[in-house]
């Protein structure tokens, strides 16, 4: 089965935190007309020293999850980051075209891929779903992404979706914020990076009981 877990972005840093986890994170604004996305990558190698707060860059990754689970409210959750295996200093509309370095750069972008096999389909609203896709990428081992799922739009029925189906999905993020009260009585606002399913097609049928990528 063909796999592809790649994630691609153009955006202003707006931070850079050293150290943590791996080499640390880098916060990506990105604004495609009205919409303004604030996105966190996880940086998988260390950054050019010379890359800091303010520029554009642009950022070639993947998506890494640490699985599912129940909350302690019965409801399905997952934990999924975004990883950036490479960032790079963005070049202006002049330096694409003439090869001299100017100071308009492009319009700002967020995109993803996802092609791997069809695991599983949960309904989150009356609207809205959420489907479970197993995948990998060239630098993670197999991963199991989550998407909303816009049940009243174009996109294909879940129901016509069969596990082990060979799915390829481009998809787009939603960034929501939401303030949660500690048990100190203090309030934490947590931001929530969620994708969303743009359009989705089977490129091979399963059997409705093997996941290729596990068997």
């Amino acid at each position: 089965m063909k796999t592809k877990n790649c994630v691609e972005a153009r955006g202003k840093i707006v931070k850079v935190k050293n150290g943590g986890l791996g080499y640390g994170a880098i916060t990506l604004l990105v604004k495609v007309g009205p919409k303004e996305s604030v996105i966190t990558f996880t940086l998988a190698n260390a950054i050019n020293p010379d890359i800091s707060i303010g520029d554009i860059v642009e950022i070639k990754g993947h998506i890494r999850s640490t699985g599912t689970y129940t909350d302690d409210n019965g409801k399905r959750r997952s934990d999924q980051f975004f990883v950036a295996d490479s960032v790079k200093p963005a070049r202006t509309r002049l330096e694409m075209m003439c090869g001299i370095k100017g100071k308009a750069f492009p319009e700002h972008y967020f995109r993803c891929c996802i092609i791997g096999a069809f695991i599983n389909f949960y309904k989150s609203g009356v609207d809205w779903g959420r489907i479970y896709v197993e995948t990998a990428s060239d630098t993670n081992r197999n991963t199991r992404i989550t998407l909303n799922y816009y049940l009243k739009g174009r996109l294909r029925k879940p129901e016509m979706l069969t596990r082990g189906d060979e799915i390829a999905i481009v998809a787009d993020i939603n960034v929501t914020a939401k303030d949660y009260e500690l048990e100190d009585g203090s309030i934490e606002k947590r931001k929530f990076e969620n994708l969303y399913a743009e359009d989705v097609v089977i490129v091979n049928e399963g059997d409705g009981e093997t996941i290729p990528l596990l068997a």
